[in-house]
């Protein structure tokens, strides 16, 4: 006989539906077993699991209650002996003792006592003690030596005075057995009345449950059978089981009528409108899109493209931009165009490759192209699909910044600030990047503003002005428009949010611009002057030059700075050494995971009439071979560094009459440099 299926939902799957097979004997023979069958066993299971679990846990909690009880007993013994022990200890009766003890040991918990005297020294016993516990003790004591052994001891006192210490050793499994023996026949018995009280139950429950379903069964097969939707299933029970009685016979009664294809056929046009739905919104937002998206074939032809990349190439439609993409005029380096397909075709992705195109009126332009390729179920590749973002405003701000960084460079090397205007060019330079992003997603948005929907709704409502009320009551365009300005309000507002967060912060990175300049500015009239200078303001001066790039790279700074004199130095020379310390710090740390990163400064006096400040990092470390070089002229373990940074930063500390040095433990140690610089008042 086939099963009968019906009403089933779109994509259900028999298969999926079906039970795993079972794995193991045991797995086999419970799946077999009938639904009474497994209703019994699951309530005698949990019957059973639960009684076991708190027996176990109220012998449990008995033991412990017992054994705390037998500590006190053994405890009051050791008291109550040493009471009776001290008239004979007075007098040196060891006879009397003796006979206290042995009337103790007489009992079968208590397999030895001692009674210790001072000096230590044993002064009677009876039974088996340890000689670790045959000790003076000046003040009751209990203690477990294991989980059945206790030993209590009670120091044994005469008119005041310590005579000696009784060691009273318990055994504690005698009781402990007996109370398992006792407490597992009263577990057995109450086990026994609670599975005959669970199999009455469960026999209750069972014809409860089972009867009904054994009437939906009966129902079931027989509709299977005669195919007689008019057959009804008897509803024995209320809850669940006669509501699903009733969704039965209500569906065998849809079927009759007809109903479950109508509502097939209902599903299957809903599943159409969201499919339609879904698709109008994705051409809604790959149109809008304020970057180039397209997708192309494995031979390279165009099949989409969004406005903004049609705007980018110079074209006036999609036709336009195929033609010219298929003619291969896109790129400007034919190369290029290959290679990027040669990627799309083994690897199946390019992510962020920088490629020269050509507009369709010739002007040259440098995109940033991402592409990906879509497979179907088998594997096989179906199309690429990718984005293309014009960069080419930004690559000419970036040329430009580099230029202005030469410069600037070479007219610090002139004026012999190169440390210092380095510092103050890549904080500028890191603030100038963030400017040119803020102003290229400002330009960005703006190009993709839906201003111009606006203005063509206005348009359209001073078109119907004259019948205004008919149009937006009436006309299928004039009832979209109150929903559509609703929603382009909305995106107009979160427009403006957007725009106005970038103005603040393009403000805040020009004031950080000016501020950095100014700094530099007055460091450079007071170069090649010894003058009284605080620590603190100059490692501060430095970090600053150094935050953009500190802050890039998730660098934490830790500060600690002691009280200090001021010190006696040339502002530009030291500003030198601690920029290129702080830079060479940063660098190092590269090893190091984001969040890992810590550049320590200290500021402390070193006894001696010095200023010490410490620069220290956890990153690469120093080999220790670079140890005695490091210093050297020209030394450099960076593949673009000069070798003359620490040379010269040593050479100007010992000119202001103070010193450079160095310390590692070695690789993947981190380094600390020490800069010691006079302090005003002392002599050189």
């Amino acid at each position: 006989m086939k099963p009968l299926l019906v009403n089933s939902p779109a994509g259900w799957d028999a298969r999926a539906a079906a039970p795993a097979r079972p794995v193991g004997w045991l797995a086999g023979r419970l799946h077999e077993f009938s639904i009474e069958r497994k209703l019994m066993l699951a309530i005698f299971a949990a019957g059973a699991l639960t009684m076991v679990f708190a027996g176990l846990l109220l012998s449990l909690l008995l033991t412990s209650g017992l054994r705390t009880n037998f500590g006190q007993d053994v405890a009051g013994l050791a008291r109550i002996v040493a009471a009776n022990c001290a008239d004979g200890m007075a007098a040196e009766d060891y006879a009397t003792v003796t006979e206290i003890l042995e009337a103790v040991v007489l009992q079968d918990r208590i397999p030895g006592v001692v009674v210790m005297a001072e000096g230590p020294r044993l002064f009677a016993q009876v039974g088996a003690v340890p000689e670790r516990w045959q000790v003076m003790m000046p003040q009751p004591d209990v203690r477990w030596p294991d989980r059945d052994e206790i030993v209590a001891l009670h120091p044994v006192m005469y008119q005041g005075r310590q005579l000696g210490t009784v060691v009273v050793r318990g055994d504690f499994s005698p009781m402990h057995r007996r109370f398992l023996l006792g407490y597992g026949l009263v577990f057995l018995l109450v086990l026994l009345g609670s599975a005959v009280a669970s199999y009455a139950l469960t026999n209750r429950v069972r014809q409860m449950i089972t009867s009904p379903l054994r009437e939906l069964v009966r129902t079931t097969e027989l509709v299977a059978r005669t195919q007689n939707f008019g057959l009804r299933a008897r509803r024995l029970t209320g809850g669940e089981i006669g509501q699903l009685t009733d969704a039965f016979n209500d569906m065998l009664q849809r079927l009759k009528v007809g109903e479950a294809v109508a509502k097939e056929v209902q599903e299957r046009r809903k599943v159409e409108a969201a499919l339609r739905a879904s698709e109008e919104r994705f051409r809604t937002v790959f149109d809008n899109a304020v970057v180039g998206l397209f997708r192309i074939n494995r031979e390279g032809a165009l099949l989409m493209a969004n406005r903004a990349l049609i705007q980018l190439a110079g074209c006036e439609s999609f036709a336009e931009l195929a033609g010219w993409h298929l003619g291969g005029n896109l790129y400007a380096d034919p190369e290029q165009r290959k290679h990027v397909l040669e990627c799309l075709e083994h690897i199946g992705l390019v992510a962020e490759t920088e490629v020269a195109w050509r507009r369709k009126d010739g002007a040259p332009i440098i995109v940033r192209l991402s592409a990906q390729a879509i497979r179907d179920a088998s594997g096989d590749i179906q199309h690429f699909e990718g984005s293309v973002e014009d960069i080419t405003a930004r690559k000419a701000a970036e040329a430009e910044l580099q230029r202005l960084h030469r410069e600037l460079v070479d007219a610090s090397r002139l004026a012999g600030m190169a440390e210092v205007a380095t510092g103050v060019l890549h904080n500028v330079g890191n603030v100038l990047n963030s400017v040119n992003v803020s102003v290229t997603l400002l330009h960005e948005q703006l190009a993709g503003s839906r201003l111009d929907g606006l203005t063509r709704a206005t348009e359209l409502l001073e078109q119907h002005a004259g019948n205004l009320g008919a149009f937006l009551a009436e006309d299928e365009r004039g009832r979209r428009i109150p929903g559509y300005l609703a929603k382009l309000s909305r995106h107009l507002a979160t427009e403006r949010d957007r725009w106005q967060e970038e103005v603040r912060q393009l403000k805040q990175n020009v004031e950080h611009i000016k501020e950095v300049v100014a700094m530099q500015q007055g460091h450079a009239r007071v170069a090649g002057l010894l003058e009284p200078l605080q620590a603190q303001g100059l490692i501060e001066d430095a970090l600053r030059m150094n935050a953009a790039p500190l802050e890039r790279d998730g660098i934490r700074v830790e500060r600690d700075y002691a009280p200090v004199p001021a010190v006696l130095a040339d502002r530009h020379k030291v500003l030198q050494i601690l920029i290129n310390l702080v830079r060479n710090a940063q660098h190092a740390l590269a090893v190091q995971p984001p969040g890992e990163r810590v550049l320590s400064l200290k500021i402390h006096l070193n006894g001696s009439g010095r200023v010490k400040i410490q620069v220290r990092d956890n990153g690469i470390g120093i080999a220790p071979e670079n140890m005695t070089r490091i210093f050297a002229h020209g030394f450099t373990t960076k593949t673009d560094g000069h070798g003359f940074g620490l040379h010269s930063g040593a050479l100007a500390a010992r000119e202001m009459g103070g010193l450079l040095a160095a310390e590692s433990d070695g690789p993947g140690r981190g380094a600390t440099f020490t800069l010691e610089l006079p302090v005003v008042g002392t002599p050189n």
